[in-house]
């Protein structure tokens, strides 16, 4: 059920995100996604942005329905023969869309330590989120991994390296309320209306507060260009700054914590406490 929503939600953010008259691509769609797209215009959600006569509803109610109804079989012809896949979103799209995104983010739980927001949720959230985003507010998305781990529990006990997990889950989630567990010691954080430089603020306070643990982590920062890239892809871009950062930070001692930005040099934000 879930995946059905998703692949409607990336479609209306998609068209949403595009502006008047967006083009559907059907190039390598199935029989699946072309039922949707007809069933959303049948609904009333996608709505053809040459078709507005009679747009006025207070000029006359009858003329107005008929006018909508001609709208609505417009784009259903259009759509289907292909000679125009020009769309744009209806009030009730744009309602539909904000339906979507709340019905897909509601009843999530913590992780194992009550901190974090679930592993189980990070996909589906890195799909809800950029539908919300645009030029002026876009969305960053940082990948943390703390260095060192196995060795403070085989050093100091698992009940330290808890500790020290603790601590780093806690500042993660305080300075970015959308953080997930990825499993082990792996933070992603999604930050909404963010820019990269605000973003890259942020994650040094992360690690600067980690710091104070006497530990240090890698991060990789990455901005999504538009809500049609894949929830995966984001992860794997942010998690291969995150690899640049870290092989940068192995070898020196006293190992320290490292930033990498998308197209910006690496940055050694915090070496650890003495």
């Amino acid at each position: 059920m879930d995946d059905a929503r998703l692949e409607e939600l990336a479609l209306l953010s998609t068209i949403e995100w595009g502006g008047y008259g967006t083009s559907i691509s059907w190039q390598g769609r199935d029989q699946h996604y072309q039922r949707m797209v007809v069933e959303l215009a049948t609904l009333g959600y996608l709505v053809d942005p040459g078709a507005s006569i009679g747009s006025d509803p207070g000029a006359d109610p009858d003329v107005w329905r008929a006018s909508q109804q001609l709208r609505q079989e417009s784009i259903l012809w259009r759509l289907a023969t292909r000679q125009s896949d020009g769309v744009i979103l209806s009030h009730a799209g744009r309602v539909r869309l904000s339906e979507l995104r709340q019905a897909l983010t509601a009843g999530k739980i913590r992780d194992s330590f009550g901190i974090l927001w679930d592993q189980r949720h990070l996909l589906t959230d890195l799909a809800v989120e950029p539908a919300s985003a645009s030029d002026k507010a876009p969305l960053a998305v940082a990948f943390f991994d703390v260095n060192g781990l196995k060795d403070r529990n085989d050093r100091k006990g698992h009940a330290s390296g808890d500790q020290l997990l603790r601590d780093f889950f806690q500042a993660a989630i305080s300075l970015a309320p959308l953080s997930f567990r990825n499993g082990g010691d792996e933070v992603v954080s999604i930050l909404p209306a963010t820019p990269l430089g605000k973003a890259a603020d942020l994650a040094r306070a992360v690690l600067r507060d980690l710091g104070r643990a006497l530990a240090t982590a890698s991060c990789g920062l990455v901005q999504a260009p538009d809500p049609g890239e894949s929830p995966v892809d984001l992860i794997v871009r942010a998690d291969g700054e995150q690899a640049t950062a870290k092989a940068f930070s192995k070898g020196r001692d006293p190992r320290p914590s490292v930033l990498k930005v998308q197209g910006v040099d690496l940055e050694v934000v915090a070496s650890r406490p003495v």
